[in-house]
């Protein structure tokens, strides 16, 4: 990434450079460093990306408030870290054609589910959300044969949770296989 991009990706997340530091859990001369063309690490392009692509898909990519207000850079580097581990499993459903088979998503009861499986969630007071558990009533789960359609669970949650914040209206089908 270039100087250029980043400066490009904090002005379409509207972070001033201070804000981006304590969110990259960096010094603020460390992002001027940055801007002015030293190279950014991987770990820190990874976050901007991902910071990106989650905003432009209407899912909330900052931590909550408390925790850049008391600046609490434990909890601000774990959601630092589940903000790109999301935004990867996205963009491979994505790769893959989206969901399979669209799931039932009701986020009011924090649930997802599909015939006898389902993967509960957390809501966030970020606004977005994080997987708790999965659990199926017709077998014993197994989460590397289950992974595929775990993946696809979390792909229309988060899709749910995207089109709620932008308002959209549409079937289950339609905001599964992303045609909003």
């Amino acid at each position: 990434m270039t100087s250029t991009e980043l400066n490009d990706q904090f002005a379409a997340l509207r972070l001033t450079q201070a804000e981006a530091a304590q969110l990259l859990g960096v010094s603020a001369r460390t992002v001027r460093r940055w801007i002015e063309g030293e190279e950014i690490p991987g770990p820190a392009e990874a976050a901007v990306r991902a910071w990106r692509k989650l905003a432009e898909r209407n899912l909330p990519w900052k931590p909550d408030s408390v925790s850049i207000v008391e600046d609490d850079q434990d909890q601000i580097a774990r959601h630092r870290l589940h903000t790109i581990g999301l935004s990867d499993l996205l963009a491979r459903v994505e790769a893959r054609g989206g969901a399979r088979i669209p799931w039932t998503v009701n986020v009011d009861e924090g649930s997802a589910v599909l015939g006898p499986v389902e993967v509960a969630f957390h809501k966030l007071q970020s606004g977005g959300f994080s997987v708790s558990y999965y659990r199926r009533r017709d077998t014993a789960p197994d989460v590397s044969l289950d992974w595929p359609l775990i993946e696809d669970a979390i792909y229309c949650i988060a899709k749910e949770f995207g089109d709620h914040r932008a308002g959209v209206t549409a079937s289950p089908a339609e905001r599964a296989n992303g045609n909003v």
